[in-house]
């Protein structure tokens, strides 16, 4: 309606709708063409292929210049936790534990708010403050995001699980790398501390924040399908002068594995 009011950071890879909001639920460059043309994902894949004809490049010197810091809010957990059903029922379902659950401040929200339908992950910094949050959908519809974070969240720059996790990363100087805040706790429960990135993108300002805690071996543990694999094996070649990486190819999604296969998962690899 009002052209003036689109906003494009190709190297950031954001957009946004000041007037009508429209980037909300549609995050990043291709969610851009797929809300403009009303296209399916596939469409919008074979529509870029054509247009670049090969494959796309990547910069990841462009990060350079994101430069976004979190803002951080002043809410207790305690407060968090009464404006959601603590602990979440579709994570219990799932087989997560209430006590682990508590401890991450995971609940559902059904208050007709944006974040209404999902279980909703607080995200905080690591000196514990809060700074967002991101909600897992209960819906099975394809195009539904699966996960949606909160207007403002900055994720390039820090990690689902960092404030509860930091010390004993400090300690052991190797941390185990997951996709989703689920997989972070249900490796909690199992007593490994792990970090997701909220995704499979290991950023630059991710990696110092790594060096700074110590860290000298990354154990990747990526969903194990073809996605994961792809950004396994990217992350090892970028980033492979920072640090030790270890695949731990996994035959199955983190959470699907059980106490004692990651237990001798990570034995296997001098983890313990």
């Amino acid at each position: 309606k009002n052209p003036s009011s689109l906003c494009i950071k190709p190297r950031l890879n954001f957009w946004a709708c000041w007037s009508e909001h429209c980037d909300e639920n549609n995050p990043g460059l291709l969610n851009l063409v797929k809300f403009l043309t009303n296209k399916t994902d596939k469409q919008v894949e074979e529509l870029v292929d054509s247009l670049i004809d090969g494959d796309v490049r990547e910069f990841p010197e462009f990060e350079e210049f994101d430069d976004r810091q979190n803002k951080i809010y002043k809410i207790s957990r305690e407060e968090i936790k009464a404006r959601l059903i603590v602990p979440s029922p579709y994570y219990l379902a799932r087989g997560f534990s209430a006590e682990a659950l508590e401890k991450f401040c995971v609940g559902d929200c059904l208050n007709g708010k944006k974040m209404s339908g999902r279980s909703v992950c607080p995200v905080f910094d690591i000196d514990g403050n809060y700074i967002g949050c991101s909600g897992r959908t209960h819906s099975t519809k394809s195009y539904v995001n699966k996960w949606l974070h909160s207007k403002g969240l900055v994720t390039s720059c820090t990690f689902y699980g960092i404030d509860i996790n930091q010390e004993r990363i400090r300690k052991d100087k190797s941390v185990v790398l997951v996709e989703g805040p689920g997989d972070v706790i249900k490796l909690y429960e199992y007593g490994i501390a792990a970090l997701s990135p909220f995704g499979t993108k290991l950023t630059i300002r991710q990696s110092h924040l790594l060096k700074d805690l110590g860290v000298e071996t990354i154990l990747l543990g990526f969903d194990n399908d073809e996605a994961g694999k792809k950004a396994t094996k990217k992350i090892m070649s970028n980033r492979s002068k920072m640090f030790k990486f270890v695949d731990l190819e996994l035959d199955r999604d983190p959470d699907e594995i059980s106490r004692e296969d990651w237990i001798e998962i990570l034995i296997n690899n001098s983890y313990f």
